[in-house]
């Protein structure tokens, strides 16, 4: 498949990986970038998602623009997935990506 420019809608990583930690990122629509960030960005840019947890990059796009999880308004998914997994109620299946995630309630 050849590539549209259209990350927004393209669920191929594209090969993008972080400049930051190396890890496989994914596309996200350069609306997302603007609404969760103060950041001035190129809206004709494409940004990118790093996948890594525990990297410091947040986004960072095909111009170069870095931006690193402290500028961003609110905590990203990782975050919530971590508290997901700590919480020790049942809690209802994550969506994430395609994914479904389950926990479930600890023996006692």
């Amino acid at each position: 498949m050849e590539c549209d420019k259209n990350c927004s809608t393209c669920q191929s990583t594209c090969g993008k990986v972080c400049p930051v930690c190396g890890a496989t990122a994914i596309g996200v629509n350069t609306a997302t970038v603007l609404n969760l960030t103060d950041v001035e960005v190129d809206i004709n840019d494409h940004f990118y998602l790093c996948l890594n947890g525990k990297c410091n990059a947040a986004y960072f796009s095909d111009l170069g623009t870095l931006i690193e999880k402290t500028e961003v308004k609110v905590p990203i998914w990782f975050n919530l997935i971590k508290i997901a997994f700590a919480t020790p109620f049942s809690i209802p299946s994550l969506k994430i990506f395609g994914f479904v995630t389950k926990t479930s309630s600890p023996t006692i």
